[in-house]
């Protein structure tokens, strides 16, 4: 489920100790810079993109997600002629880095890192955004099939490509043809 992903992100997050602010990505970034929220920085929201999608049988979906952390962090002024350089950021991107290449998310494959983004145009509120993708198999839902007087069938429609099979099957085991007559050579 899409929901044990972002759970299990935000709890490494979470366990990390770094930010201050942990959740799902709503856009809170312009929000907050438009004065309508505030949250403490350093902050880390989580966005998912769910990519090249291939419908598989029975309900089961593949995708690849695109998973997105937006690190904002607040900085006035960095003292030492620093003013408009923001260095504290690039520490949090090295550890969301270092946490989760190569993680797994639950039902996931491994993160794996697919670009970033900088902020040029921030005032004191900066945002970064680092990507991975990763692979997931959605099976929310799957349906299992049915064997109904002989053939399989999933959400009430014959399956031929599997009712196949099990005629294949059937003339094997019941002996009334071999399974080799069927093998293109």
């Amino acid at each position: 489920m899409i929901k044990d992903i972002f759970q299990d992100v935000l709890t490494e997050l979470k366990n990390m100790n770094a930010f201050k602010w942990i959740l799902i990505f709503n856009n809170q970034i312009d929000r907050a810079r438009l004065g309508l929220i505030n949250f403490n920085c350093p902050a880390c929201f989580v966005e998912i993109q769910h990519e090249n999608i291939v419908n598989l049988q029975s309900g089961i979906t593949g995708m690849d997600l695109k998973v997105r952390f937006h690190v904002v962090y607040l900085q006035l002024d960095g003292m030492k002629n620093t003013m408009d350089q923001n260095f504290d950021v690039f520490a949090l991107r090295d550890m969301i880095r270092k946490k989760f290449v190569n993680y797994f998310p639950k039902g996931c494959g491994p993160l794996q890192a697919d670009g970033e983004d900088q902020d040029y145009k921030h005032n004191n509120l900066y945002h970064y955004i680092i990507n991975f993708k990763c692979h997931w198999i959605d099976t929310s839902a799957y349906t299992m099939p049915q064997i109904l007087s002989g053939y399989i069938v999933w959400n009430n429609q014959p399956s031929p490509i599997w009712n196949e099979c099990l005629d294949l099957w059937n003339e094997a085991y019941w002996g009334a043809y071999s399974l080799s007559d069927h093998i293109i050579q």
